[in-house]
């Protein structure tokens, strides 16, 4: 949110259609975020109003009347007083940062993030050049970064796995006839993974009559 209280959009608009954002970022790395709408260039226009009516000296979104701090917590008040958290309506701002690069993920890739149901990459190309954008846009040096607001497809199917039991492993192997390679297959794990399992299994010791 700093960085959008920190924005100067009478200076950071560039002429190559880019939004150009620098203070506030973290670890002060700037960046050049894509304008692709003409919604964005409208908001763009009100809010470049507003800072030079309220702070016309730095031409920054936080008031002259207010210190950096004295904003954040009339931001953060004015959200909770509207609901936009997430006990309220479930929004935050951070969340919203996130669905910005879920939707622009969508628009470049062709298909839905994985952390929204996209299932496999289905175009390489189209999934690389739309990590690009993510890394670039949210400032990070790193393309792995991006499944941050992401995810995978491997993260979000191990995440749907039912969990399997150490009692459930054994079960399975009675069931396949002590075949292990077969109940490790009907169980959705692997042989491994099995085995791991029946090792935590509890020694029963046989008592003497």
């Amino acid at each position: 949110a700093k960085e959008s209280w920190r924005l100067r959009p009478i200076q950071d608009v560039l002429p190559s259609g880019h939004l150009h954002v620098v203070d506030g970022t973290k670890g002060g790395r700037s960046r050049n975020v894509s304008l692709e709408f003409t919604w964005q260039y409208d908001l763009l226009i009100e809010v470049a109003e507003l800072a030079a009516e309220t702070n016309p000296k730095y031409g920054t979104l936080i008031p002259r009347t207010y210190t950096q701090d004295q904003w954040r917590r009339h931001f953060y008040s004015v959200l909770e007083k509207h609901g936009v958290t997430k006990n309220g309506c479930g929004v935050t701002a951070h969340g919203l940062r996130h669905q910005y690069f879920h939707q622009m993920y969508e628009r470049t890739a062709g298909q839905a993030a994985a952390i929204k149901g996209g299932g496999k990459v289905i175009d390489r190309a189209r999934h690389e050049e739309a990590m690009r954008k993510i890394v670039a846009a949210a400032g990070h040096s790193r393309q792995t970064k991006a499944n941050a607001y992401l995810s995978t497809y491997s993260v979000q199917a191990a995440g749907s796995r039912p969990v399997v039991t150490p009692e459930m492993a054994a079960q399975a192997v009675a069931d396949a006839g002590g075949v292990k390679a077969k109940a490790a297959q009907a169980l959705g794990i692997t042989r491994q993974a099995l085995y791991r399992l029946l090792a935590r299994l509890p020694v029963i010791k046989e008592t003497e009559e």
